[in-house]
């Protein structure tokens, strides 16, 4: 089985994404499951996993839901709140650790305020 091991989707009318305001208008759409499959079929890639865009736990349960609804998704990679106190953050992973989309976690370290944090 052929998998792309990284890919993103977006909805411009659910989140609001920094770079939609940057003029650049062919990204300034939604793009999900059903734009990707032409170029799957054409790659002859089986499936995909998503990674998040944002450090929203919102975005990710939106990422979730489209694993459940479309086949070619093979897992998501979502995000956790790194910055998190220890106890909040092992509730939160606690609540994900059985759900079968969930693959992988990251924190875009990128947006954060500071860069020493990591």
């Amino acid at each position: 089985m052929r998998i792309d091991s990284h890919q993103h989707y977006w909805e411009v009318d659910r989140f609001s994404y920094g770079w939609t305001e940057a003029g650049l208008l062919e990204l300034e759409r939604p793009f999900l499951p059903e734009d990707l499959l032409p170029e799957l079929r054409k790659c002859e890639i089986e499936k995909t996993v998503v990674v998040q865009v944002l450090n929203s736990p919102a975005e990710t349960e939106w990422l979730l839901e489209l694993w459940q609804r479309d086949s070619t998704i093979a897992g998501v990679v979502g995000w956790l709140d790194l910055q998190a106190s220890p106890e909040a953050l092992g509730e939160v992973v606690s609540a994900y650790s059985h759900h079968p989309g969930l693959v992988g976690v990251r924190h875009l370290v990128h947006e954060e305020q500071d860069v020493d944090w990591l």
